[in-house]
């Protein structure tokens, strides 16, 4: 199914308790077609007087349900238009 999303780019602060590295502040653009991340120097956001939507997460919610293994972090319209993978597994052999 197609998404319904013309475009839209969201500030999302990403808190991860273990690994202070994935911790920060993104502007994640996303259409049709791609996404992308772009991490934000503190302080700094997408454009002055620009309102964008806003999502706070851990890395662990927001990891689950990119990957299709949990809830949408928040119960915003704009996040119910964007299309999460699906049955994605990952299998090693030591």
């Amino acid at each position: 199914e197609e998404s319904r999303l013309p475009g839209l780019a969201v500030r999302l602060t990403v808190t991860d308790p273990i690994c202070a590295g994935n911790q920060g502040t993104f502007l994640w653009e996303l259409d049709k077609e791609t996404s992308r991340i772009t991490r934000l120097p503190d302080g700094e956001g997408p454009g002055s007087g620009q309102e964008i939507p806003r999502l706070e997460v851990q890395i662990g919610a927001l990891t689950g349900w990119l990957f299709g293994y949990g809830e949408a972090p928040a119960a915003e319209p704009w996040i119910q238009e964007i299309r999460v993978l699906q049955g994605v597994f990952l299998d090693e052999e030591v």
